[in-house]
């Protein structure tokens, strides 16, 4: 016989959000009022906490697309968050290319944090395409290193690649090689896109 099934619910400045999904160690899928809202604790890192906070607000004023901040409570040390519907970028990769809006989403944000000299870690793992927005989920921000080539380092992995393939194998996701094509097919094709966006 199942027992009474008991809905967790976390409650911050008299909000209750109920849990629907545990995501990760101290993250979850919660909602409120019908909707969906990313929340993390960070109980115990005071540091972690104080830089998400700060982070929020320097990309959001670099342009720098983020899901937008709902609330964040410093004496609990709780971060919300809207909740981003859909796979990352990467997730979507393994399946199937990337579509163009997403592509030029994408280079679109490599702008932004290149006129505002803000770093931001561009792995497709820390990105969803949504609505027509392209989201860096993280939140995190790193140095801008003005040296660190964009074309060789960071958009190799948003195609099926070589560079992706081995990402994949890293993270222990079966992808078919088959789809891959010959380096000089996938450079043409990347080359087309960076002409065409590349700001």
């Amino acid at each position: 016989m199942l027992g009474n099934f008991m809905k967790e619910i976390i409650e911050i400045k008299r909000k209750e959000f109920e849990v629907v999904e545990k995501l990760g160690d101290r993250s979850f899928k919660v909602e409120r009022k019908g909707n969906s809202y990313f929340l993390k604790k960070f109980e115990g890192d005071k540091a972690g906490f104080e830089a998400i906070v700060k982070n929020q607000e320097i990309l959001r004023n670099s342009g720098i697309t983020t899901p937008k901040v709902y609330m964040w409570d410093k004496n609990s040390m709780i971060f919300v968050t809207d909740f981003i519907e859909g796979e990352t970028c990467f997730e979507t990769l393994t399946k199937n290319d990337l579509d163009e809006p997403t592509l030029e989403a994408l280079f679109s944000m490599f702008w932004y944090s290149k006129k505002a000299k803000v770093g931001i870690d561009l792995d497709p793992i820390n990105f969803k395409y949504s609505s027509g927005r392209l989201y860096y989920l993280p939140f995190k921000k790193t140095n801008f290193d003005p040296k660190r080539d964009f074309f060789t380092k960071d958009l190799p992995n948003w195609f099926f690649t070589r560079e992706f393939v081995k990402l994949a194998h890293s993270r222990v996701v079966d992808v078919d090689e088959k789809r891959l094509l010959s380096d000089f097919e996938m450079n043409k094709i990347m080359t087309l896109i960076a002409i065409k966006y590349y700001k």
